[in-house]
Parts: C-alpha cells; structure tokens; sequence
C-alpha cells in the first residue's frame, strides 16, 4: 500500500481516511527524523556505509540504508568499478550491495542524497543538515 493511499477527489473522499493517511505521512517524517539524529549522533554523515540497491533509474539508483526512507545514490555521485560504464550507464543492478556516504537528509521532503565518492568527513552540506537535525532534536 502506499503511503499516501489512494489519492481521491471530491464526493469520493473519505474524511476518515484522509486524516489515517495525514497520521501516516507524519509518523514517516517523525521516523525519518529519528533516523536521520541518528545517523549523525553515531557520525554516519560522510564516513561509508554499507547498503543495498533497491531500484535503478536512468538517473541513479535507490539505496536502502536500513532506515524509514531509502536514498537515491544520482549517476554523477556513482564511483568504482562495475557502477557506471564508460558510457554512462549504470551497471549496479537491485540486490548489488554498495557502501555509500550520507550528504544530505532533508527530513521535510524525506529525501536522503548519497555518494560513493571520496571527500572530507563532511561537506558542508552535510554540516548543515547536522545543524538543522540537531535543532529539530531540541525541539
């Protein structure tokens, strides 16, 4: 089933479900919240991290990192042998197992960005997001 349900319009809208789908939608971002203080207390942002491929895209591949939302590891952050042939196309295929860096969590659109390149510990994105996680946690 999907998150969101059924999307519906008009006379067919069940009030009721709309408010169980509202509650599932913001239990989801609470969990990705949870996850993503996680993450950075234990230092995950930035140093590697085993995973798996979930799906592959024209556009990258998405990685399940063991937590309430998978992140999407984009073509140009791919790196190593056997991820991208020299003409671009993506060889990693759902199952294949990657170790991936954390860059960003955007815990309001749910989004998780990843990458297999190396760098410093953190980008200064990933400071950001740090910072904006930790103020969620005081909250």
């Amino acid at each position: 089933e999907s998150l969101f349900g059924e999307v519906l319009t008009g006379d067919e809208a069940d009030p009721a479900e709309l408010e169980a789908n509202a509650r599932r939608a913001r239990k989801h971002k609470q969990a990705v919240e949870k996850w993503a203080g996680r993450m950075r207390n234990r230092g995950f942002f930035g140093q590697p991290k085993p995973a798996t491929v979930t799906s592959v895209t024209e556009y990258g591949a998405f990685v399940d990192l063991g937590g309430p939302a998978e992140g999407l590891l984009h073509v140009s952050e791919m790196e190593g042998r056997g991820v991208v042939s020299r003409g671009g196309k993506i060889l990693l295929k759902p199952g294949d197992p990657v170790h991936v860096r954390i860059v960003e969590v955007d815990v309001e659109t749910q989004r998780v960005r990843l990458t297999q390149k190396a760098g410093e510990s953190e980008s200064a994105e990933a400071e950001e997001s740090a910072a904006a996680m930790a103020v969620l946690e005081e909250r």
